[in-house]
């Protein structure tokens, strides 16, 4: 590959991954969940009333289809969060096979895309947003996984108040974090980018350090006049 070539394809591949996945979004399924959502809350507001109405007039009242409602409600709720986190992890998966070139089939758990930046001294956690992000992450496995017994990994967030998951509480969780994972996701692409092709003297000087603890003086010539020719 001469210079030419090589400057071509490196400014190409700056430019793909500084605005990679800019149209993205997220939270497919509010356009498609809003109205039986308004819905279901309309039919249940009408529920309570005649509960009510029952109870002050001595009346029976059937209210199994009431906890039928109410069970629809909090599934669409669990649906959204669920769906949230996977399209997050699957952008994030992306995002690391377009800017490394890696086989993201070994991505199959968190712990590994963060051992994977890690070994890239890519800060992750301090990127703003990224409690919300973990966040998601333990509740949609919660959601998933937990069962009755274990001990909840989701106590410590401020949306979930008791024991019991009701719907408000995925519902004010999920308003409070939908947009939070695309604003981390956005930051830690500029993180890569950084890392991939910015370099600062301390860089530079780890790097330069890096080479010259392995190779001779000659070695080192021929690497620095072989590089030159690729400019």
């Amino acid at each position: 590959m001469n210079s030419e070539d090589i400057h071509e394809k490196r400014e190409l591949s700056k430019i793909g991954l500084s605005t990679y996945l800019d149209e993205i979004t997220l939270a497919h399924l509010d356009s498609i969940t809003d109205n039986l959502v308004k819905e279901l809350e309309a039919n249940l507001d009408d529920s309570y009333k005649e509960i009510y109405q029952s109870h002050l007039n001595n009346e029976y009242y059937n209210i199994e289809d009431t906890y039928y409602k109410e069970e629809q409600l909090l599934a669409i709720q669990e649906i959204k969060i669920i769906h949230l986190y996977r399209n997050f992890e699957v952008i994030i998966k992306k995002l690391l096979r377009a800017a490394y070139n890696i086989d993201i089939s070994k991505m199959y758990r968190w712990n590994n895309i963060e051992v994977f930046l890690s070994e890239k001294k890519i800060d992750y956690k301090n990127i703003p947003h990224y409690e919300e992000v973990n966040n998601l992450r333990l509740v949609n496995n919660h959601l998933k996984h937990w069962v009755e017994g274990e001990k909840s990994k989701i106590d410590h967030i401020s949306d979930f108040s008791g024991n019991e998951i009701r719907q408000i509480d995925l519902l004010n969780f999920y308003n409070n974090t939908k947009d939070k994972p695309l604003r981390w996701f956005f930051n830690l692409r500029e993180k890569i980018y950084d890392n991939l092709y910015v370099f600062d003297e301390d860089r530079i000087n780890n790097i330069s350090e890096h080479f010259a603890l392995r190779m001779d003086r000659d070695t080192a010539n021929k690497f620095i006049k072989n590089l030159l020719e690729k400019y």
